[in-house]
């Protein structure tokens, strides 16, 4: 870490040392490439990564959850062209992290009822003990604001203030994000001596590449994000869960994900899915085959696609809506 993220990190734990008693302050910053800037001055050729977490940490020494992963990978160039990278990224927090967490090396599909199983809320005997309105946990009725962004750059990027003449003052070649989350906690009282803590759920997952050195060379980006119930819910997903996983760890993503049914047609089915144009017409295909399914068959969207007890009704699928969903049958 250099000199001048720790003195932000320092100037940034003065001034939020009373708002962060009541919120968790969450950030990350990457660089793969090129990154110049001359306010301050500032000169990067490499990969570099920079993370930080500010927030209280209670009885038992419990904090509220996040992750965060990096992993820059090569790019499809030789020589100097190999320097321009591919990076995947995930950034989450709340109930989202823990169910990332929870059910990292598995492909199971938790029911939405289940999202239960994944409370990030921590266990107190006593109310945490704040004085003033600015250090104060809210509680039931009350609201505070969350902030949760991403900003990121694949490719060239110049910027000019003027000062610096016909000279950008900012220059970045490569790839560049920054990822920040500003939660405010809760408090809630569930009865004598027990209370919780907690913040909200939340998710951001980016995956980015630029080729070079042939005629398919080009920059290709995915992102997930995505904040409340709908993160805890993606993140209990084994399709988006197997994406973020072989972000953060191919091996266990190779290991958690081999029971996936093989045959021909879970393999249409998922490659059907995977090859939508966009993520609209990507939902529409899901939605499809979970409309499909009767609602007492005992099995979800997501098991139609990965179980191989189900093959026959994969079969009957494609039979029934292989024509009308231009699904090729295997």
């Amino acid at each position: 870490m250099n000199c001048k993220y720790l003195l932000f990190i320092t100037a940034s734990a003065a001034l939020f040392s009373g708002c962060a008693r009541n919120h968790v302050l969450f950030m990350t910053k990457s660089n793969v490439g090129l990154d110049f800037d001359s306010k301050p001055p500032t000169l990067e050729i490499t990969v570099s990564r920079k993370e930080a977490v500010i927030g209280p940490s209670f009885e038992g020494g419990q904090m509220p959850p996040v992750a965060a992963s990096f992993k820059p990978r090569s790019g499809a160039g030789s020589g100097f062209a190999n320097f321009f990278l591919g990076v995947d990224q995930t950034f989450e927090g709340g109930d989202a992290a823990v169910a990332m967490a929870s059910l990292y090396s598995t492909a199971n599909t938790p029911a939405p009822s289940d999202r239960t199983n994944y409370d990030s809320a921590l266990k107190l005997t006593e109310p945490p003990r704040y004085t003033g309105f600015m250090r104060r946990v809210p509680g039931p009725g009350e609201s505070r604001t969350f902030i949760f962004g991403t900003d990121t750059s694949l490719g060239l990027k110049a910027a000019w203030s003027g000062a610096g003449g016909q000279f950008p003052d900012t220059v970045r070649l490569g790839f560049n994000r920054k990822e920040f989350a500003w939660a405010p906690l809760f408090v809630a009282s569930n009865g004598p001596a027990n209370y919780s803590v907690k913040i909200p759920s939340f998710l951001a997952t980016i995956q980015g590449r630029i080729d070079t050195g042939d005629s398919n060379g080009g920059i290709s980006a995915l992102q997930y994000f995505a904040a409340g119930e709908t993160a805890t819910l993606l993140a209990l997903q084994p399709a988006v869960r197997e994406a973020m996983i072989k972000r953060l760890d191919p091996k266990a993503a190779e290991i958690a994900y081999a029971t996936y049914a093989q045959s021909d047609t879970a393999k249409t089915l998922r490659e059907w899915i995977k090859s939508a144009s966009n993520a609209e017409e990507r939902a529409k295909r899901q939605k499809a085959i979970a409309d499909w399914i009767a609602p007492d068959a005992g099995y979800n969207f997501a098991d139609l696609l990965t179980d191989d007890a189900l093959e026959a009704e994969r079969k009957r699928f494609i039979s029934e809506e292989g024509a009308a969903l231009q699904i090729r049958n295997p």
